[in-house]
């Protein structure tokens, strides 16, 4: 029937066992040890990339008790074949009773603003980006990842904007997965490494046609689930040192203490280590920024003066020509600015991108900036104290222009 406190419509598709009303932490151990086997015979690295899949799975079962924004999770692997998209099918079948549909994750940013409209105006519960071969990130799927309310969101083949509450859950699966910009704060990553050249043919499996285990026991598997929760909730819901998550606060404050009090690994350990070792490409961009901009003088250029240096008569220079040096600060400001082949960059998207940058600290450095004649942008770098190349204080504040 209607549940008006989680307003949400329960219609069973299957016989579920009854959840104890007062399980034990022994109960729930059994539960996690009986839910985590369904992935033995996956080659996750670790208990903590096992526990992001426990913890995707809990996050769906008990979505409606989260009040706030829920991770992004990724399914990552060293090669085809190892068995990431099957992950996301076994955690969708656990949930939602049937493998989850696959999507193709947009490369523009409009096309994956009308991919999640759509979704949200179907009221979605999981969504997978499956094989995504291009830097995942964008600030259409960074609102999703972060909204506490509704979303203002372009619908598909219209000019309406409407307000739509955001409710899914993302799963992204791909080789060696790449992010982009604060998209890379907002996930928890699942790596599989097989030491297999063809993964797609192994033997030997413990649960054979896994699919087919996986929906025949699933009445079992989400009762463990349910369990899992319930134990913690009713032993007080002990935090068991897990930090909170900034951003995902309310869904910290119960997923991953939840695995802990089972027995688990904490699935957000870590979380500090992916994201300094995680390729992100904008803070690579910007870290070139930093260390090239001042070669064109430590008082300041404007970012259309830079564009007229790097890209004489309207292009970058031609293979023939001896090399200047600065080749990688080209790459780097047409991937800020989103260049399209071998165009120069917008001068407009490169100032849009700087101002972005403006005044985060990267490696001691800072890009700054301060208005010069004819109220144009001059851009600079700025060192911390004491930290400058000749190590000599550095001011914040240019004496002259260029």
């Amino acid at each position: 029937g209607y549940d008006t406190a989680t307003r949400c419509l329960y219609v069973p598709s299957a016989d579920f066992l009854p959840i104890p009303e007062n399980p034990s932490q022994e109960e729930a151990g059994v539960a996690l040890t009986r839910l985590t086997a369904v992935f033995s015979d996956f080659p996750l690295v670790d208990l903590h990339a096992r526990s992001v899949v426990i913890a995707a799975i809990l996050t769906l079962i008990g979505r409606t008790a989260i009040d706030g924004s829920v991770p992004l999770f990724c399914f990552d692997a060293n090669t085809r074949g190892s068995g990431k998209t099957l992950l996301a099918d076994l955690v969708s079948t656990i949930c939602n009773g049937r493998p989850v549909a696959k999507l193709t994750f947009g490369l523009k940013e409009e096309e994956l603003e009308k991919q999640l409209s759509s979704f949200a105006l179907l009221g979605a519960s999981y969504i997978c980006f499956d094989n995504v071969d291009c830097e995942l990130g964008g600030g259409p799927l960074d609102k999703c990842l972060t909204s506490n309310g509704p979303i203002a969101f372009r619908l598909l083949g219209k000019s309406e904007i409407r307000q739509m509450l955001w409710f899914a859950t993302i799963v992204a699966t791909g080789n060696n997965l790449r992010f982009r910009g604060d998209t890379t704060r907002r996930l928890l990553l699942a790596r599989l490494e097989s030491p297999d050249e063809r993964p797609e043919e192994r033997t030997g499996f413990q649960i054979q046609n896994v699919r087919q285990w996986t929906a025949e026991h699933r009445s079992r598997l989400v009762s463990d689930a349910l369990t899992i929760l319930r134990a913690w909730f009713v032993a007080g819901r002990p935090t068991g040192d897990c930090k909170v998550w900034g951003s995902f606060e309310a869904w910290s404050e119960i997923i991953p203490p939840a695995i802990v009090f089972a027995g688990g690994a904490n699935p957000m350990a870590h979380r500090g280590e992916l994201e300094a070792a995680t390729h992100d490409s904008e803070r690579e961009a910007a870290l070139i920024v930093l260390a090239y901009l001042p070669k064109f003088g430590s008082t300041g250029i404007t970012v259309q003066d830079l564009i007229r240096a790097l890209y004489p008569n309207g292009a970058a220079p031609k293979s023939d020509v001896p090399p200047d040096g600065y080749n990688d600060l080209r790459d780097a400001l047409e991937m800020l600015g989103r260049s399209v082949g071998s165009r120069p960059p917008s001068s407009n998207d490169v100032g849009f991108a700087f101002k972005k940058l403006r005044d985060r600290w990267l490696a001691d450095r800072r890009l700054v900036s301060r208005k010069g004649r004819s109220n144009r942008s001059l851009w600079f770098i700025e060192a911390r104290e004491g930290r400058g190349e000749s190590g000599e204080a550095q001011s914040a504040l240019p004496s002259e222009e260029i």
